[in-house]
């Protein structure tokens, strides 16, 4: 069985870009299609949600594991104006508003969650982080059905597997995941037959930024594609390598990517 026999089908359009596949959806899109799962009793498992942006496709080149927790998913948005714009020079039809990433949809979710009444428990960032995360949250947005741990625990021990059995009691409606790449997604993968949920999210450090411990740029430099660029000089230490490394791994894969348009017909 190769890969592509394993990836569960989308609604929304399909694409392939460097080497991975990605689902081209609004936040409206993804907020009706959250809604959609969580309505959907009878599905057996959670629907999970990743996304893709170039840490994550260098990941999949460099950990197999990681790149096969991306066929347990139903939708994979792409968190990354960087594919946006490659995947516009490849012939798709992409926008800004196609850009998927916690931090632009925050506002929508949370008050789409709200008026749904849904549960939602948070696992990742620092301990520290949990408390002041969850008050900024529920000063928006005061009616959240809202319940969050920390992630600094040992994978594999006895936390982890306490971790699992509250989850098995709680059955939330939205499990959010923010232990970082690959942590996060490997996390996932190896649990997720057990993880009762209606739908599981990776988000990274998104709880570090509503606790005020990352630094947020503003949501204007993300649409104009220079949100990395202001991140790396905020924290060039953690971001150097991911930012200006990283990137040149997936030469081949872009090679791959223009063959493959070439084929289709000649770029303009």
């Amino acid at each position: 069985m190769t890969e592509k026999d394993t990836i569960k089908p989308s609604q929304f359009k399909r694409i392939s870009l460097l080497g991975a596949f990605m689902d081209v959806m609004t936040k409206e899109d993804l907020l009706s299609q959250i809604a959609a799962f969580i309505a959907d009793k009878n599905h057996p498992k959670a629907r999970l949600i990743g996304n893709h942006n170039l840490h994550s496709l260098y990941l999949c080149l460099k950990n197999p594991e990681f790149r096969a927790a991306y066929q347990k998913t139903d939708l994979v948005e792409i968190d990354s104006m960087p594919l946006i714009a490659w995947g516009g020079l490849m012939g798709h039809e992409l926008k800004r508003e196609n850009r998927l990433t916690y931090l632009n949809f925050r506002d929508d979710f949370w008050a789409f969650c709200q008026a749904n009444s849904y549960r939602i428990h948070h696992i990742g960032g620092v301990p520290e982080a949990v408390e002041p995360a969850r008050l900024r949250l529920l000063a928006d947005f005061p009616n959240l059905d809202l319940s969050l741990d920390h992630g600094y625990f040992a994978l594999g021990g006895s936390e982890d597997e306490a971790m699992i059995q509250k989850i098995e009691q709680m059955r939330p409606d939205i499990l959010l995941v923010g232990m970082g790449m690959p942590r996060q997604e490997l996390w996932i993968a190896n649990h997720f037959e057990r993880l009762r949920a209606r739908v599981i999210m990776p988000i990274g450090a998104a709880f570090d930024y509503e606790a005020g411990l990352q630094y947020q740029p503003d949501r204007a430099a993300g649409q104009m594609g220079i949100e990395w660029l202001i991140r790396l000089i905020h924290d060039p230490k953690r971001l150097a390598k991911r930012y200006l490394i990283e990137p040149w791994f997936l030469v081949p894969l872009m090679l791959k990517d223009i063959g493959q348009r070439l084929r289709q017909r000649p770029l303009s």
